[in-house]
């Protein structure tokens, strides 16, 4: 900090009208931040609907994502907010315009455990360490794609989509349990070209395939490598059939054995999570919510 030295000369401090046109002039050069009223309404109406305005002291995670700062609009009176951001400039802008804010990755770091962890980059990497930054019964705002990785997880559980409008939002789908079911992939196509070349959590196109090919090496009627999407799809209706409680509590990964002519043929453990058709449904916000015993 620059100091003034005493030499008998008067130092002019600017007067309070002064510093509030700097203030003002200086939180402009930030037009990358951005509090849209459809954003905060749709935070709003999380909040609402799980009734979040009776818990103080929330922590909530934000990964930075297209300067939306609207966390801070809805939730800063009674909870603690913090952003993180990989870049030290839009650290120190964050800090500058008067948010909390940390450079950190949370993909490859934890920083603790937050209450509601909300993450919209459509492209963030469900990472172990990224989940261990949720507490046990918390709230994680994303996008479809996000959330499909989470449920393939078996500890996260869909709860509702907030939709935009404009400056409007609203809640839908609230604890819809055919709401996965209309969002997956429904064909021969759409699984082709949602299917990511890395897998992970969620069955792709080149997995079910090869398990439709074992399928029908063992015996399996009605299983062809040319129709992967309706042959996977019977697998895993059997395997939901077989496991009622597994699939009950939310489990994705089931053991499936298809009895054909008095002979019981195990497949063994089939994912039955599918991708999310491409391109639909990108924009919504998915409330997942976090098992409370994990």
């Amino acid at each position: 900090m620059f100091k003034a030295y005493q030499t008998g000369e008067k130092i002019d401090q600017p007067d309070q009208q002064e510093n509030e046109k700097l203030d003002k002039e200086f939180l402009n050069d930030f037009p990358q931040f951005t509090a849209h009223r459809g954003d905060v309404r749709a935070l709003s109406a999380f909040r609402r609907k799980f009734n979040l305005d009776q818990y103080k002291n929330l922590d909530i995670f934000v990964l930075m994502h297209d300067g939306d700062v609207s966390a801070d609009q809805v939730f800063e009176k009674e909870s603690d907010v913090l952003y993180f951001t990989g870049k030290k400039g839009q650290k120190h802008a964050l800090e500058a315009r008067g948010h909390d804010a940390k450079k950190s990755n949370l993909e490859r770091r934890t920083e603790g455990r937050a209450d509601i962890v909300i993450m919209l980059n459509p492209d963030i990497r469900v990472t172990k360490k990224l989940l261990e930054n949720v507490a046990p019964g918390g709230w994680v705002l994303c996008r479809l794609a996000t959330a499909n990785s989470l449920r393939a997880r078996g500890t996260y559980a869909f709860k509702a989509v907030i939709e935009k409008n404009g400056e409007n939002a609203s809640i839908s789908r609230h604890e819809d349990s055919s709401f996965w079911k209309s969002v997956e992939v429904d064909s021969e196509e759409s699984f082709r070209e949602a299917s990511s070349l890395k897998g992970g959590d969620i069955v792709t196109y080149a997995e079910a395939k090869q398990k439709v090919m074992e399928a029908k090496k063992a015996g399996v009627p009605h299983m062809s490598e040319n129709e992967v999407f309706e042959s996977y799809s019977r697998l895993i209706k059997i395997a939901e059939e077989n496991t009622p409680g597994a699939f009950a509590r939310g489990e994705t990964l089931l053991p499936c054995v298809v009895t054909f002519k008095d002979k019981q043929i195990d497949l063994g453990m089939i994912d039955t999570v599918l991708p999310t058709k491409k391109g639909e449904n990108d924009d919504k916000i998915i409330v997942m919510k976090k098992n409370e015993f994990v």
